[in-house]
């Protein structure tokens, strides 16, 4: 654990710990491009993803619909498509008119974009194994489908001491078996490689990320590289280090690891205090969360944090650098608030980020100069620019 001894926590009181202007300290200037309400309710924004070819972003809210945009946040639609909370999101890696859901209701969907709405489901995968006397029904709480769209994974909760890995055949929505000895908590986070279809990655609440070679007979023989945080694992996301396979891993805890998977130990480990001094330069530790982290084009690696103190909230990017962490951008406009923000996405060719929040609201930032929008913020929906957070981030303690 980091030694947190003469820092003082307490989320009501957060500043910066530099006396410079901040764009002196986070250089990198982004602006706020556009920015949308995803409804006039509680509703918030739970998961985000993008597909280039279609210029789409999906957003999957805590109604139990997805939200469908342009790039520039114009809305296409929106249509309920799992009744309870949605735990997974995310667009074919080889048709672009399709994306997928998970949910705690049990079900993996296949939607199809061109059909539209809640019509456009096209597919449903299931755990069939429930329906056999002494089996038992399994919520998902994570996701993935493999660079070939030909496999797709969900993990579970933890029913009755087991959590399980269920794999299935994108073709036939055939359940084809599962992992059950890896874990031992609830599986929090799923991540099929970018290109290697055989390669998986899971983290669990025991604390413990899994790495897997699913072309192997056997749960065994899968197995093949493992890492214990010895904190519940949040989300975890490949990247390339130096040619190798490596990955972030964020816990619950807003910690991160960066650990070439090859390796025994992380090569890098950033906790929470040090996150905050360096990534966010602000004083309040127990302020501090880590949002996501995102791969650049030139293979480096961008972290998202924020401060959820109520009275100085903010979001910023910071990258490492050997074992520091450098201040890159401060993400801010005084058309919204920074509300706690549960996800975000980028666009490597482009550096627009996309983050969405507690108050409902998907908002591009872009890096300064480079379009129409660089002198003013742009309002595209009105109606909420700001709302109290009702919600905190909940999990099981390891």
């Amino acid at each position: 654990m980091s030694d947190l001894s003469g820092i003082k926590l307490d989320t009501n009181t957060d500043k910066d710990i530099f006396q410079k202007d901040v764009s002196e300290v986070f250089s990198t200037k982004y602006v706020l491009d556009k920015h949308v309400s995803v409804g006039l309710d509680s509703t918030y924004v739970l998961l985000l993803d993008f597909n280039s070819s279609k210029d789409t972003i999906a957003g999957a809210l805590s109604n139990g619909n997805v939200s469908l945009y342009t790039s520039d946040l114009i809305k296409k639609e929106s249509f309920k498509v799992h009744e309870d909370s949605i735990t997974g999101l995310q667009f074919s890696p080889t048709e672009p008119n399709l994306f997928y859901t998970s949910s705690m209701d049990m079900e993996v969907k296949l939607w199809d974009l061109r059909t539209g709405g809640s019509q456009g489901q096209v597919k449903r995968f299931y755990d069939s194994s429930a329906k056999h006397p002494g089996w038992c029904h399994k919520p998902l709480t994570s996701f993935s489908v493999n660079a070939s769209d030909r496999f797709l994974t969900a993990g579970t909760e933890q029913v009755r001491g087991e959590s399980y890995l269920l794999f299935w055949d994108s073709r036939s929505e055939e359940l084809l078996g599962g992992y059950w000895n890896t874990h031992i908590d609830d599986i929090t986070t799923l991540k099929y490689h970018i290109s290697d279809p055989n390669k998986l990655a899971s983290g669990s609440v025991d604390g413990v990320v899994n790495v897997y070679d699913i072309s192997q007979p056997t749960e065994d023989e899968a197995l093949s590289e493992a890492i214990n945080t010895e904190s519940s694992v949040q989300k975890i996301k490949w990247y390339n280090k130096e040619s190798e396979d490596s990955l972030a891993i964020i816990t619950h805890t807003e910690d991160m690891y960066l650990w070439r998977v090859s390796d025994s130990y992380p090569a890098q480990i950033f906790k929470r205090d040090q996150i905050t001094s360096l990534g966010l330069r602000r004083s309040s530790v127990e302020s501090a969360y880590v949002v996501d982290v995102h791969p650049s084009l030139d293979k480096s690696l961008f972290f998202i944090c924020g401060s959820r103190c109520p009275n100085n909230s903010c979001l910023r990017v910071s990258y490492p650098k050997k074992s520091n962490l450098k201040p890159y951008s401060d993400l801010k406009s005084s058309k919204i608030l920074n509300e706690l923000v549960r996800c975000s996405i980028m666009n490597e060719n482009t550096g627009d980020i996309v983050t969405g929040n507690e108050s409902g609201l998907i908002i591009k930032w872009s890096p300064a100069g480079k379009g129409e929008n660089d002198h003013c913020d742009n309002d595209v929906v009105s109606g909420k620019n700001s709302r109290s957070s009702k919600f905190t981030r909940k999990f099981k303690p390891y």
